[in-house]
């Protein structure tokens, strides 16, 4: 593979510049299939991160919380298979090499590459960070969420939580614990700390208390939504008092697309923006997406509602979470029964929350068409049942508390189906006299 050298000019904190320039392989050049077959990291999962916050809640008077960056995270990874590289030019410019050299010779990687490098090198840190953690340090990884790695105690108590980012890593735990865990980390790799958690990917962090004294976190971020919106449309959005319009489902294109990058980039910004912290956008972040190929001037009138609902609404976009007051998952499932008229498929919506702290939400279009609202209740009901069970299973290993979760659920069929296995006959109308005729 080809080599290039990439340069960058960085603002010192002293006024002074500093040129710095790296050396890089032009991963684009890699072929899938045979030169990798997997270009990503796991990362820590939200609604796990979510949790281990409420547990440090419970726990504020033993547990710090810390956050630490691995330094030159990409050339940790070993190569798996067998790559080459041409000599850098600028190694021959420099005399390191003779010409006779440059063009016979080549250079074989051992570890991973910066910039454009593999496309595998962040999963092959993940792997010898992974490595480290359990082998060396002895710390488990949990079964439910990858990215946490924990350590128990005597008594089994969870004492350290590590929550990994590619090359960010958040500990919550016990002094003496979070200092073990960096000492021993340093040994091998070279970190950067940053103190208590502030900030991380964007989402601002601040643990404040509430009127009864009781520590609660707060998590804002800052509205670069509407600034996109302005230099896209050229005029700033009417402020709503709703996300979006109630009952409204947007159709189709089939004309040409208007300002279809832009659409992208402001939808994405807003799809990050709820799943950090905005259950209630949750379905028109899932309507809005739908039409990423080809949005039409309906689509930019429902994205202007919302954009305007963050306009006026944004010193109350945050989200808190506080201490819970009971050890108990929850978790509140509805379905909407054929809600788009382009394929008839329904809408699912949830919220689990432990203790009254809100763990994970979302809103989701079904893969398959429901025949019934018993039946897209059902569904919906099952698929959150299964993410309810995924953090009922983090929440067990991390804290020893197997109490049962609550799932919540409406219709009455869906809870039939689910209790006693019973069917109910649902027989259209057009159908009945048929059907009666054949029994």
């Amino acid at each position: 593979m080809k080599t290039m050298a990439v340069f960058k000019v960085k603002d010192e904190v002293d006024g002074s510049i500093r040129h710095k320039t790296r050396i890089c392989w032009k991963g684009y050049m890699q072929i899938p299939g045979v030169d990798y077959t997997e270009s990503f990291s796991p990362v820590v999962n939200d609604a796990s991160q979510r949790l281990v916050f409420v547990l440090y809640l419970m726990k504020e008077d033993k547990w710090i919380i810390e956050c630490i960056d691995v330094e030159a995270k990409f050339l940790e990874g070993s190569v798996q298979r067998q790559c080459f590289i041409t000599i850098p030019i600028e190694v021959l410019l420099l005399g390191f090499v003779t010409q006779k050299e440059y063009d016979e010779q080549c250079i074989g990687l051992m570890k991973g590459m910066y910039g454009t490098g593999n496309v595998d090198t962040a999963l092959m840190f993940f792997q010898e960070y992974k490595k480290y953690l359990m082998n060396v340090m002895e710390m488990r990884q949990s079964r439910a969420d990858p990215c946490i790695f924990y350590k128990n105690n005597e008594k089994g108590e969870t004492i350290l939580i590590a929550m990994v980012y590619v090359d960010d890593t958040i500990l919550v735990g016990e002094k003496e614990e979070v200092s073990w865990f960096k000492n021993t980390l340093g040994e091998r790799f070279k970190y950067t700390l940053q103190g208590g958690i502030k900030k991380h990917l964007g989402i601002n962090y601040e643990l404040k208390r509430d009127k009864n004294g009781n520590p609660m976190w707060e998590l804002t971020s800052p509205m670069l939504v509407k600034k996109k919106f302005v230099d896209a449309k050229g005029h700033g959005p009417k402020e709503s008092a709703l996300p979006a319009t109630p009952g409204h489902t947007t159709l189709k294109c089939d004309g040409d697309p208007e300002a279809e990058s832009d659409y992208r980039s402001i939808v994405g910004k807003i799809m990050y923006l709820v799943t950090k912290l905005m259950p209630e956008g949750s379905n028109p972040a899932r309507e809005l997406p739908r039409q990423f190929g080809n949005p039409s001037q309906e689509h930019w009138k429902e994205l202007e509602k919302f954009v305007g609902f963050l306009s006026r609404e944004k010193d109350k976009i945050k989200l808190t979470i506080r201490k819970p007051k009971a050890l108990r998952m929850v978790g509140m499932f509805d379905a909407n029964f054929a809600t788009d008229p382009d394929d008839r498929k329904s809408v699912g919506g949830k919220i689990v929350t432990l203790g009254g702290a809100i763990m994970d939400w979302g809103s989701k279009t079904m893969p398959t068409v429901a025949t019934s609202t018993s039946q897209a209740e059902y569904q919906q009901l099952l698929n959150g049942c299964g993410d309810l069970r995924h953090e009922q299973q983090l929440f067990e290993e991390l804290a020893e508390d197997k109490k049962p979760g609550v799932a919540c659920e409406d219709n009455s069929a869906a809870m039939f189906l689910m209790k006693n296995q019973a069917h109910q006959c649902e027989v259209p109308i057009h159908q009945r006299t048929q059907r009666a005729r054949i029994h």
